[in-house]
């Protein structure tokens, strides 16, 4: 038995769709620059982005303080992740001075500054 065999090569006509598609400017490969501004031209700023940490802040910001309840509703956590982002993310990565205060058996978490 014998197989058919396609021939290619030099000379070889190449159907239509088995060309190669011209290149595009996305394919020059990693010598790409993304566009630039024109000059004088500032930049649009990017869209600013509010997180959960910024809510927790922004409501740990109020002269009052506010319980760990009201911050796990805010921001969909558990109170557990709610203290520790205070203590973690908050007071060692951030810096803040967190202070907290017991009122009527509830707990106020408050940053100063």
């Amino acid at each position: 038995m014998s197989k058919s065999r396609k021939a290619t090569g030099p000379g070889v006509p190449v159907p239509q769709d088995m060309q190669a598609a011209p290149a595009t400017p996305c394919a020059q490969g990693p010598q790409a620059s993304p566009p630039q501004a024109p000059a004088g031209e500032i930049p649009p700023a990017p869209p600013s982005r509010s997180t959960k940490i910024d809510t927790v802040i922004r409501m740990m910001r109020q002269a009052d303080g506010v319980d760990v309840t009201a911050l796990s509703k805010a921001t969909g956590w558990q109170v557990h992740s709610v203290r520790g982002a205070i203590a973690g993310h908050i007071k060692k990565k951030l810096g803040l001075t967190v202070t907290t205060q017991k009122v009527e058996g509830r707990t106020l978490y408050r940053i100063e500054g």
